[in-house]
């Protein structure tokens, strides 16, 4: 399973596309995504997520900084979420 599918599962999408109108994750799911271990998928897998996911077309060296990335958009959508209510 390559990494944009496991983040599907973990998310609970039906389609990886689904994953781009994803606007915000339980504290499960979160905690799920924070537990992947970043070694497990090539940078290049990491790149492709970050891109799909955020639009986010910046570039990180290594596959722990892709994941900071992604948990840190997720994160400041949260708060962005929270603070509108």
């Amino acid at each position: 399973m390559g990494l944009l599918e496991k983040i599907a599962d973990i998310m609970q999408c039906t389609y990886i596309s689904d994953l781009r109108g994803r606007l915000s994750l339980d504290h499960e799911q979160l905690q799920f995504l924070n537990e992947l271990r970043a070694e497990t998928y090539a940078l290049s897998e990491w790149q492709e997520a970050v891109r799909y996911i955020t639009g986010n077309l910046d570039s990180f060296n290594s596959a722990a900084e892709g994941k900071n990335v992604l948990l840190d958009y997720y994160i400041k959508k949260e708060a962005t979420e929270i603070s509108i209510k």
